[in-house]
């Protein structure tokens, strides 16, 4: 019992730390209890766990295409008690959901990631409901703000990191100022975009 006490304790620690309070409040207030809403990208599921609260009378379906991850997304859904979550094993660039299957889509941290971001998008576009909103959030560093007395130290580390993750294919790290363009589009969803560092 008490094992079970602790790794409640370090979910809720986790969900606080990452969750959608923190990295989802530009979605949050567009959303209402009854929607059904996917997480694209959700990883172990911090951020779906607080939409699914947002969404108490709806439903959220988290997708990812990491297993282990979702394996760990689905023990953190029961652990936390969320009936509303589904974990689905997916792409981003072919969703397995007929067209315009949600009210909202969140894209955190994920567009970067994936080889054609542009496909990525049209993907959300058209499991989104016409009206839907659709929130995404990506990493720019060229947009990089650092507290205190100017020193190279930390502008080092960020060229280093920019050039690992390019030559190792990880990640874009300026994907933030180049996507609102992907989603660009007439009539079918409005867009909430929030570049993070």
């Amino acid at each position: 019992m008490r094992g079970h006490a602790q790794a409640r304790s370090q979910l809720e620690a986790a969900i606080k730390a990452r969750g959608a309070d923190v990295y989802a409040g530009f979605l949050l207030p567009y959303l209402r209890s009854d929607m059904t809403v996917l997480d694209c990208g959700c990883g172990e599921a911090t951020i779906t766990l607080g939409l699914a609260v947002a969404v108490l009378d709806g439903w959220i379906v988290g997708v990812d295409l990491d297993r282990d991850r979702l394996m760990a997304a689905g023990r953190s859904t029961a652990a936390m008690g969320r009936s509303n979550v589904a974990c689905v094993v997916a792409g981003g660039g072919r969703l397995p959901f007929h067209d315009a299957a949600f009210d909202a889509v969140l894209c955190h941290s994920m567009l970067e990631t994936v080889g054609d971001p542009a496909n990525v998008v049209a993907e959300l576009r058209r499991v989104t409901k016409p009206g839907g909103v659709v929130g995404a959030a990506s990493v720019e560093y060229g947009g990089v703000i650092l507290a205190g007395e100017r020193t190279a130290g930390p502008w080092r580390f960020y060229n280093i990191r920019q050039q690992l993750w390019r030559a190792a294919g990880i990640a874009e790290p300026n994907m933030g100022g180049v996507c609102a363009g992907f989603f660009r589009w007439r009539g079918s969803a409005e867009l909430k975009h929030s570049p993070t560092t």
